[in-house]
């Protein structure tokens, strides 16, 4: 018969055609068969497996042209055909098998033809009216002489047809044909896993066949696993166990351990300054004076008072043989004449004191000190600053938040500006009672060091640098948890 309709169960015509076979050649198409079932199943993508579909399937049967249909998402289209990379959406050859898979979407079961003049012989019965319309309409338009026409039924559901046709008027070898009839439940799965896929992603991880316990990176990672727990248990060593020493510190500044300040021991204006800033000094060299023009004058006057005082008590003695009252006039000048001596003494004690010496030997720090001809100063008031070069230390501005962890007698090291690597070893002498607002640190405490060994840096008063001082020891993750909470604190200030 030219048009046959089969059963996916109904053999005999495959029987007399595997005499033609040998059992070798079963057995290959038996092997061939299972392998592209099996890469079938494992196509990454749709397209892939409707170019698996469309070309591989020659390893099976062979043909002239092959042709996939798809009847799902409520729609009958071409998807593609052999040797055809891209459809060509705009060609009369894709609306012609467009027009056939809207007829075939009834199809359900294989249809064999070695002669389509025979199609219209076929009762209505085996084959719908409108479907052997459209196969004698595209028989004349493609010049196909035989088709096989497979349905991928899954699920009691068409999906989709493999259109295979022949063309120099070859018949299908119909054994091959059934072993492809066998394999259609399989395609038609792998069909309708890989368009679900496409559809939804989410659902790529329903349908993986191998587990991610095999996947390559894990595989790959697996063989590192000794080497990465080691690499843990050090880590895990080293954040919870290990005591470290928790350092605290901030921006530092070389100082003076104990001021030495040049003052003026009286009232008087600056008449002359022998030093400036940075000038070596001895204890005791004069590095200003006073004006002694005021106390010269008062001098000269006082002196001058006393001299007519001394004049007139010797004269009042000379006139008291005469009358004895001049005798107690004169002791009453002789009186008045020493409290004017006492105030000379105390004109001469006070110029003295116009020298303004140096109370240590040492540096002068105070800025612009040579600018301070004319001023006046006050008893007391100091007139520049000496800082001893043995007796520097460093001043370390601690933030308010870390100085809880300091103590007198801690150490430490300071890494100063110009050697940024070189550590000098510090101890704390003194941690200051209370806060101070420093411009751009904000509140920090002074925390005086004192700088230990003989071979310490050449350090000058002003100098800047870093300092940390090592309190006592913890592990790395109490350091980091107590820095988390109170940033955390501060964060949360604000929302709450």
């Amino acid at each position: 018969m030219a048009v046959q309709l089969a059963n996916i169960n109904e053999t005999s015509q495959a029987r007399g055609d595997s005499r033609e076979l040998d059992a070798k050649g079963r057995e290959r198409l038996l092997v061939v068969s299972l392998e592209f079932s099996k890469r079938a199943l494992e196509a990454r993508s749709l397209e892939e497996l409707g170019f698996l579909l469309t070309n591989d399937v020659r390893t099976i049967i062979e043909f002239d042209r092959c042709s996939l249909f798809t009847h799902m998402g409520g729609e009958s289209r071409f998807v593609g055909a052999s040797n055809q990379p891209v459809v060509e959406k705009k060609s009369g050859f894709t609306a012609e098998l467009n027009g056939l898979a809207a007829h075939l979407r009834s199809l359900k079961r294989p249809l064999f033809i070695t002669d389509p003049s025979g199609i219209r012989s076929l009762s209505d019965e085996d084959l719908n009216p409108e479907i052997k319309e459209a196969l004698v309409s595209y028989a004349n338009f493609a010049k196909c002489k035989g088709i096989v026409c497979v349905p991928l039924n899954y699920d009691g559901e068409t999906l989709g047809h493999l259109f295979l046709e022949y063309l120099d008027g070859k018949a299908p070898n119909q054994f091959s044909s059934v072993a492809l009839i066998k394999l259609a439940p399989f395609l038609a799965s792998a069909l309708a896993q890989r368009w679900l896929r496409t559809r939804d992603p989410r659902l790529v991880s329903l349908t993986q066949t191998t587990s991610w316990r095999d996947s390559p990176g894990l595989r790959r990672i697996g063989r590192y696993l000794p080497l990465m727990a080691i690499v843990i248990t050090v880590l895990i060593y080293a954040l919870f166990f290990l005591p470290v020493s928790h350092p605290v510190g901030g921006e530092a500044e070389i100082v003076a351990q104990d001021r030495h300040l040049a003052f003026s021991q009286i009232e008087g204006l600056i008449d002359r300054i022998n030093v400036a800033e940075g000038t070596t000094v001895e204890k005791g060299q004069v590095v200003a004076a006073l004006d002694s023009t005021e106390l010269d004058f008062k001098t000269a006057v006082t002196r001058r008072e006393l001299d007519l005082l001394n004049q007139q008590k010797a004269l009042l003695k000379r006139s008291a043989s005469q009358d004895i009252s001049k005798l107690a006039e004169s002791k009453l000048v002789e009186l008045k004449a020493k409290t004017v001596l006492a105030q000379l003494d105390y004109l001469e004690w006070q110029k003295r004191l116009l020298d303004i010496k140096a109370p240590a030997s040492g540096i002068v720090i105070t800025k612009h000190v040579d600018t301070l001809v004319g001023k006046k100063l006050k008893a007391g008031e100091p007139f520049c600053e000496i800082a001893v070069p043995g007796e520097l230390c460093t001043q370390v501005y601690v933030p308010e938040d870390k100085v809880g962890r300091l103590k007198t007698g801690q150490e430490g090291n300071l890494y100063l500006n110009d050697k940024p690597m070189t550590g000098y070893p510090i101890v704390v002498t003194e941690v200051a009672p209370a806060a101070e607002a420093v411009p751009r640190l904000g509140n920090v405490y002074q925390v005086k060091a004192a700088i230990r060994g003989e071979n310490g840096p050449p350090v000058k008063v002003g100098m800047k640098g870093v300092g940390k001082i090592y309190t006592e020891k913890s592990n790395v993750y109490s350091i980091l948890t107590q820095r988390l909470y109170t940033r955390w604190n501060e964060f949360t200030l604000y929302f709450f």
